[in-house]
Order: C-alpha cells, then structure tokens, then sequence
C-alpha cells in the first residue's frame, strides 16, 4: 500500500517495540490504543469503543482494516456510525466463540450489527467462514484466503537427524484445541 502512495496509519496496542519500529522504518504512521484483549469488563469496552469513534473522527480515513475480534467489532461499530467503509480480517474464532455460551450469543450478535455494514471480509480458514454461515451472520462480500499458518500440504513432516537416542521437544504456543494441539499432540 505505501508503494501504491498510501498513506498507511496502524493504531495499535503498545507491545512490540521491534515490530513497531520496523513499521516506522517502513513509513507508516503508529499511534497507539490500550485494549485489554482477554478483558470482559463492558465499562473498557465501552471506553475503547468511543477511544475508537475519537481516533476515527481524528484520523478521518479513507478505509479501516481490521484484524482480532475487539478491533473488528469496536471499531467496526465506530466506523459504521461515523460512514467509514472497513473490511475484516478473520483469523481465528477464539474460545468465547468456538463454545456456546451467554457470551458466545452476545459476540455473535455483535458481529451482526458490526457486519451490515463491512465492506468485506477475509477467513483465513473454511471452519470460520462456516461458522458465520451457520451462525446466519450475513455478509455482502467475503472471501477465504489463505491463512497466515503453516501450509502442512507444501511443508511435511521430516524426521530430525538424531545423533543419538535422546529426544528434544520444543512446543512454543498456546495450548488450544483451534490453535491445533489435538493434532499436536497425536503426532
């Protein structure tokens, strides 16, 4: 997007100095946005919904990108009342929605509201896009692509040369069922 003489403008929480810098480096512009993204409490949601609606109103960009379930719904909401075209970018569902829940219901909900009015959005995985579809959450335009994993088709498994009989494991990640421990762990 930068070579094509956008303008590109990340809102982002404060993590990773070495990634934001890299951004910087690149030309973009970064400002900043606390997000609690296992928090539940509806009083910071609220709060970063309208921190949202005031960077959009300041910012007053062409198109939003979003990727995570808090951005795409609380800045979906915003950029729906302020008239701003956004698109999505499902990477994963996350425990709250995988398990049907109160919570589950509630998220679901909001994806319909945020939804109407997306201007498309991107699964990275046929498992999402189905769940939407079951879910009757109705999108205009959606398309699969593919997601940012590992491609087991192109990478298979290869034995490690062992130069003896000790094993070495390394698991690095989160131990969940969508994150693919299942399949982890019967290998």
């Amino acid at each position: 997007m930068l070579r094509d003489g956008w303008k590109v403008h990340l809102l982002i929480p404060k993590e990773n100095i070495e990634k934001i810098q890299e951004f910087e480096q690149k030309g973009c512009k970064i400002d900043y946005i606390k997000i609690n993204s296992h928090g539940t409490n509806p009083c910071e949601d609220l709060i970063l919904i309208y921190k949202y609606k005031q960077k959009l109103i300041e910012l007053a960009p062409d198109i939003v990108m979003t990727f995570t379930i808090k951005p795409t719904l609380y800045c979906g909401i915003s950029c729906n009342k302020l008239r701003i075209p956004f698109i999505s970018t499902i990477t994963g569902l996350g425990i709250a929605v995988e398990n049907p829940s109160v919570k589950q219901k509630l998220i679901i909900l909001l994806y319909k509201m945020t939804f109407k009015k997306v201007r498309c959005v991107f699964f990275q995985n046929a498992k999402n896009k189905y769940f939407f579809d079951k879910h009757n959450i109705k999108i205009k335009r959606q398309k699969l692509v593919p997601g940012s994993g590992v491609n087991l088709d192109a990478h298979c498994y290869e034995p490690y040369p062992e130069k003896d009989d000790t094993i070495r494991f390394l698991f690095i990640g989160r131990m969940m069922k969508d994150k693919g421990i299942d399949e982890l762990l019967a290998a």
